[in-house]
């Protein structure tokens, strides 16, 4: 996928195509002009099909079901967040896209992938960049977190401003096998290629019961106060490494029933 193309109505499909590739593109609607545009191959061996439904005029963003195989469907979505869209208004769209796929009696996906160059840096997933996180991009942090997605690129995407742009989000950390950083497509960009390997196993997905929480309507402050009331120190004292991540992390999963409310 490739984002930013500066694709217009001047550019005929016919030319961007490819042998053996079904293509999707998606240009600017809204905004400045000659800039924008999202353009999307994908191998015609692998059944795809676009929700156009899901997608607003406002933000530029595409989304897929992947299927490839009889065990695996994918829900992928290609973003791309320019620095004059405002981020909690991005973030909200991409929440009610996820809450629709999570819940929606249509929609049944093994995974999900979100991708796409975010414009905005956290250090928390790129410890040793030399800036800091921006406001922008601690709101797409707790996006992801809300969200219960993590992020998976820890280099410098755009290595001009030693920054993570370009973000792969996931909520099955076993679909990616791999993310490896190659050479910037051409000399006009200056954003590194991210290439992604995506575990295609067609061994069966056992099918089990689950509870789905509802993470926008939870009260996570109340929650994060609740955590803060615990020992920690008395809980974990005295025990070995391993035991102490044990205890905390049943520890913090018996507050979930408590605070976070059911779909």
């Amino acid at each position: 996928m490739i984002v930013e193309t500066w694709l217009d109505n001047s550019t005929n499909t016919d030319d961007l195509l490819f042998p053996n590739y079904q293509t999707f593109r998606r240009d600017r609607e809204i905004g400045p002009d000659g800039y924008g545009g999202i353009l999307v191959y994908i191998r015609n061996a692998i059944v795809a099909q676009r929700y156009i439904q899901l997608e607003e005029q406002n933000f530029e963003t595409m989304f897929f079901k992947i299927k490839y195989s009889k065990y695996r469907t994918v829900f992928l979505a290609i973003c791309y967040r320019p620095k004059w869209v405002n981020v909690d208004s991005f973030t909200n769209h991409l929440e009610d896209v996820i809450d629709e796929v999570r819940t929606g009696t249509s929609y049944h996906f093994s995974d999900l992938i979100f991708m796409g160059d975010f414009n905005r840096h956290c250090k928390l997933w790129y410890p040793n960049s030399t800036k800091e996180t921006t406001s922008a991009g601690s709101h797409i942090y707790e996006f992801a977190n809300k969200s219960a997605i993590f992020q998976l690129v820890d280099k410098a995407t755009r290595p001009k401003s030693d920054t993570c742009l370009d973000l792969i989000f996931v909520d099955n950390l076993t679909c990616i096998q791999s993310i490896e950083l190659l050479p910037q497509l051409c000399s006009t960009c200056d954003h590194l290629i991210v290439k992604a390997k995506i575990n295609c196993s067609s061994e069966p997905v056992l099918e089990t019961q689950r509870v789905i929480y509802n993470y926008k309507a939870t009260d996570w402050d109340n929650y994060r106060s609740e955590l803060s009331y615990i020992d920690w120190y008395s809980l974990i004292h005295g025990s070995s490494l391993d035991d102490a991540v044990c205890l905390v992390q049943n520890k913090i999963l018996l507050q979930i029933p408590l605070f976070l409310i059911k779909q």
